[in-house]
């Protein structure tokens, strides 16, 4: 469930997605998004500063196998790299709906890198939600087809 503030960040980040997306993949877009955001929903599976990190707490890449933290965006490529490609045609690709909703939802100039290395999880998760409402209005206002 969603705030004022949170429904005006949704329509801010729409807005914006009708003017420069042209043929994303919004249901692969949205399910990476859930993907993601349910691997690091649980805190000790999220981390700051790193894409991902081992169980020794080493870096490693999001994909790999050993992986057992991510970050915002770590978790991201993890999940569209598990689930498959999500259309991208440029930024409207979920890693750019988490910038823009990270942007709007935290002033500005800040992206979702800085949302989740100083922020920390909550605010990570946010964005996430903020990120699907906003792709799942998309895929509405295109008649429930994406």
């Amino acid at each position: 469930m969603t705030n004022k503030t949170d429904d005006a960040i949704i329509d801010r980040v729409v807005e914006k997605a009708h003017r420069e997306w042209s043929k994303a993949d919004l249901t692969a877009i949205r399910d990476n998004l859930i993907a993601a955001r349910d691997l690091i929903a649980d805190p000790q599976h999220w981390c700051r500063d790193y894409f991902a990190l081992d169980d020794k707490g080493r870096m490693c890449d999001a994909i790999e196998d050993k992986a057992r933290q991510w970050c915002a965006t770590g978790a991201y490529i993890w999940a569209s790299e598990e689930y498959g490609d999500d259309g991208r045609d440029g930024v409207w690709d979920g890693d750019g709906f988490l910038g823009a909703a990270a942007r709007l939802a935290y002033h500005g100039s800040i992206g979702i890198a800085d949302v989740n290395d100083h922020l920390g999880h909550a605010a990570v998760m946010r964005v996430y939600d903020l990120a699907i409402a906003t792709v799942e209005r998309l895929i509405g206002e295109r008649g429930g087809t994406a």
